[in-house]
């Protein structure tokens, strides 16, 4: 099966005072069409700079990253901008929702961005992830685990083939946290989605199809 993604040779690293850390040291990663996989590691060990970089957010200091045949970092700013919006959706720690707009009104952003009037399938998303009856509340109104569901399906309403999350579970106690990540794979496997999710809790990422671990910026 031919990858969604592939990244090759990727190598990243941050100046800290005087010194150079090398964060990622030459990383190869292949993800399979509907595919579940969690990255994991220790604090500092590349796990989130791993994430970004496969997810055009990071540009690596050498690598390539190649999505649906295309090579991310031989796009313009523009059409990397327009890619990750129109066939990759991004889930964070923080929820990044806007206080003023109501969850039906978060969710739609990014349609919005795009030209789109997914007003029907925004809704249709809020209530598969169980807030058929909170999308006119704003986000002050919403638990943590509330607004991390407007949050997922704020990055499906342009139907992404890959789904990014980075620590999606960090803010939440255990029991959300379980429903998040049940969410998460659920979603990603009725649709067909590539999931790659960042996570220190092993118990949580066992449920994927695939737990990578990243030591010292390699592949262990």
């Amino acid at each position: 099966m031919t990858p969604r993604l592939s990244a090759r040779g990727l190598q990243r690293s941050f100046r800290i005072g005087g010194n150079r850390i090398q964060v990622l040291r030459g990383i190869d990663l292949d993800l399979a069409p509907g595919e579940s996989v969690f990255l994991c590691g220790a604090s500092g060990a590349g796990k989130t700079t791993l994430l970004y970089t496969i997810a055009g957010l990071e540009t690596p200091e050498a690598g390539t990253v190649e999505f649906e045949g295309r090579s991310l970092y031989g796009l313009s700013g523009n059409a990397l901008a327009r890619l990750r919006n129109e066939r990759m959706g991004f889930v964070f720690q923080s929820y990044f929702l806007l206080p003023e707009l109501t969850a039906l009104e978060n969710v739609l952003l990014p349609s919005m961005i795009g030209g789109k009037n997914t007003e029907s399938r925004a809704k249709e998303l809020l209530d598969r992830v169980g807030l058929k009856d909170r999308m006119d509340h704003l986000p002050a109104e919403l638990s943590g685990g509330e607004q991390q569901r407007v949050a997922i399906a704020r990055s499906l309403v342009n139907d992404p083939s890959i789904l990014f999350a980075d620590e999606p579970t960090g803010n939440l106690d255990s029991k959300n946290g379980e429903i998040i990540i049940a969410l998460l794979l659920d979603l990603a496997k009725a649709d067909g989605r590539t999931l790659a999710v960042v996570t220190h809790d092993d118990r949580l990422a066992s449920r994927g199809d695939r737990l990578v671990r990243i030591v010292d910026g390699l592949l262990a």
